[in-house]
């Protein structure tokens, strides 16, 4: 069985090692560039028909969600829209996943 001081001069000597190996290569250590990561969204866009009147020709109503469950993200939307003043929500025309 290894005892605790062999342990530690072990790992001080693979310290040393490494610390000289990588003084011996001299190469100038390179600054990666900076770069953006790319802007993923979440959720699903979620396109709902909606009106003014009853009998009025329905309008597309686009709402970009943070969910992925369909069933949440419409009633974010059919909410949303209605805070945007449309009386009537009709139906959902489609959902789209933007990260497909």
């Amino acid at each position: 069985m290894i005892d605790i001081a062999d342990m530690e001069r072990s790992l001080k000597q693979q310290i040393h090692r490494y610390e000289v190996s990588k003084e011996q290569t001299g190469l100038p250590r390179r600054e990666r560039p900076h770069i953006e990561p790319a802007r993923t969204l979440k959720g699903l866009r979620v396109i709902l028909g909606v009106k003014n009147d009853k009998f009025a020709f329905e309008e597309p109503f686009e709402v970009q969600t943070d969910t992925i469950s369909r069933l949440q993200a419409f009633h974010d939307a059919k909410r949303i829209a209605q805070d945007a003043g449309w009386k009537y929500v009709s139906h959902v025309i489609d959902y789209i996943d933007p990260n497909e």
